[in-house]
């Protein structure tokens, strides 16, 4: 097929799928809701020892679990994944110094932090409320109670559908 043919037969689909008579062009991306998190400590220096973050949300728990210095990411790695359950992601994550683009790794658009994280991560769900509790080696580091606000987004555009509900909440620890 020669040029000018594939670039009439490409128009004519586009036309076809109402890109060019006003009607609204939809992706197909998919969402989920969510409620996002970080927990950090003063100055992202972790103490070594075995941490629980659990979160209760009405009648489920879900726990994500790691060991410091053991669970560390590879010296290349930036982040490693936590032990978590199904609904919980959770993710030890280097800070980075966008600062400094010049101490950036190859490839790495900012630099990182020496010995410096921090934890982040997402519940599947949209609940009112969640109890948080962090603990390191069994002692209680964090126990609360969050209320929830989210944000509808759309990810396909308006009325493309599906819409989901995000929220987020900041976590400080002082181990």
């Amino acid at each position: 097929m020669d040029l000018r043919r594939w670039f009439s037969a490409s128009l004519l689909t586009l036309a076809g799928c109402n890109a060019f008579d006003g009607g609204q062009a939809c992706t197909a991306i998919g969402c989920l809701d969510s409620v996002h998190f970080t927990v950090r400590v003063p100055d992202n220096l972790w103490p070594s020892g075995s941490y629980r973050l659990e979160f209760k949300t009405g009648d489920a728990t879900h726990v994500c679990e790691i060991t410091l210095p053991r669970d560390l990411p590879e010296s290349e790695r930036l982040s490693a994944v936590l032990s978590c359950g199904r609904e919980l992601r959770g993710y030890f994550t280097a800070v980075r110094d966008c600062a400094d683009p010049g101490s950036a790794p190859k490839g790495q658009p900012c630099g990182v932090l020496p010995d410096q994280w921090f934890i982040d991560g997402y519940l599947e769900g949209a609940p009112a409320a969640i109890h948080v509790r962090v603990e390191r080696d069994g002692m209680e580091l964090l126990d609360e109670d969050r209320a929830l606000t989210y944000r509808e987004f759309e990810p396909n555009g308006p009325e493309c559908g599906p819409t989901c509900r995000s929220s987020g909440m900041a976590l400080e620890l002082s181990p």
